[in-house]
């Protein structure tokens, strides 16, 4: 599957870095489950049966927002990855190829001590070094089982969204299969405080 960075649908993960001084800002936008060709402007390259013109688009999702994003922005096309979240971040992450990171066959589930391995450095640590401010908006999902685990130890300076996969938001718990999953701190959270719980 092909994944382009700069996606923000449905599930999503923001990764926002803002630097001091004259470097540059930027942010990259991932999606998970979103097909290539689920977007307006991959479609208008005929990619499984799209449109070729954009003024014939009307068969296709309207992503107006991503369309003048991608204008103003880098496109990247080449980051291939698995069809799971956990190994697509990982690799995003870090650079690494998930078979090194040992994140490449499974999601991380709610319960599952570890996550990923605390000797490989993500872009956030590398960069926070560099003077710039890091954010993560959104899902983690690589791991929480300790707090070295978590974005606030990964490098982000900020970090609003859920430790875990998915999250059901009216009961704001993980289910697995047929049971529901009673943990703390999986609804969103902004700079490891539960915002639900008038703790954030």
């Amino acid at each position: 599957a092909i994944l382009t960075t700069w996606l923000f649908v449905v599930v999503y993960t923001l990764v926002y870095f803002k630097a001091s001084g004259s470097k540059p800002n930027f942010v990259i936008l991932l999606a998970d489950d979103l097909g290539y060709g689920d977007i307006c402007f991959n479609q208008a390259k005929n990619v499984y049966g799209g449109c070729t013109k954009p003024e014939v688009w009307s068969d296709c999702p309207r992503t107006d927002y991503l369309n003048a994003l991608r204008k103003e922005s880098i496109t990247l096309t080449e980051f291939y990855v698995q069809p799971l979240c956990s190994p697509t971040r990982s690799a995003l992450l870090t650079g690494r190829y998930p078979i090194h990171t040992g994140m490449q066959t499974h999601v991380l589930q709610p319960t599952q001590p570890g996550g990923l391995p605390l000797k490989y450095k993500t872009i956030a640590e590398e960069l926070k070094k560099q003077g710039y401010d890091t954010y993560l908006v959104g899902k983690w999902h690589l791991g929480y089982s300790k707090w070295e685990h978590t974005p606030l130890f990964r490098g982000f300076n900020h970090f609003y969204g859920m430790y875990v996969g998915a999250a059901d938001h009216y009961t704001r718990y993980p289910s697995l299969g047929n049971q529901t999953v009673r943990i703390p701190h999986i609804d969103f959270l902004l700079n490891g405080r539960d915002l639900h719980r008038g703790a954030g």
